[in-house]
């Protein structure tokens, strides 16, 4: 059969209309900049860590952080712990010391294995008890996270965790 229209004239109504169509649609993403903004918004807070070493030794807090879900196994591995901070930036708090970490908003689980405890750390006199915390779950950007670790008279360590809510932020 023929037809009154050429076939070249049905193809290009088709791909007029496929891209009027699509044309219409934006799409954003969450750290898109919308028309009419003028900067990207504010990166989110970090999380404050502050490690209490409040034994009579020196003290290996044992903290990690992950960007991921990854379980305890991949919590705790040398690529996750936090080192940056104490005596020579190696991750060990003198006696009666305290650090405070800044760690990025990214990291979804932050924990301890308890810390170590003693004048030798490779055979440490105690070990405290471990922690594992889920952002969106027990913490949220901006809070404060204070893991202290004392020792009880026996001799062994104590790991205590308490989770400071942030401020909220100021109307403008």
């Amino acid at each position: 059969m023929r037809s009154d229209h050429p076939r070249g004239v049905g193809i290009a109504v088709l791909l007029s209309t496929v891209a009027l169509l699509g044309s219409g649609c934006i799409w954003y993403g969450v750290d898109d900049v919308r028309p009419g903004d003028t900067d990207p918004p504010p990166p989110p807070p970090p999380v404050n860590l502050i490690l209490v070493n409040s034994t009579a030794f020196p003290l290996d807090p044992e903290v990690f952080s992950a960007a991921a879900t990854i379980g305890p196994g991949g919590l705790f591995n040398a690529a996750n712990k936090l080192t940056e901070f104490g005596v020579g930036l190696r991750g060990v708090l003198l006696a009666n010391t305290t650090a405070e970490i800044a760690v990025d908003c990214g990291s979804v689980l932050i924990g301890t294995v308890g810390g170590a405890y003693g004048n030798d750390l490779n055979d440490p006199d105690g070990t405290g008890q471990p922690y594992i915390l889920q952002q969106g779950v027990n913490f949220a950007c901006g809070d404060t996270i204070v893991l202290t670790f004392t020792t009880r008279t026996d001799g062994s360590l104590v790991t205590t965790l308490t989770v400071v809510p942030a401020e909220p932020a100021a109307a403008e």
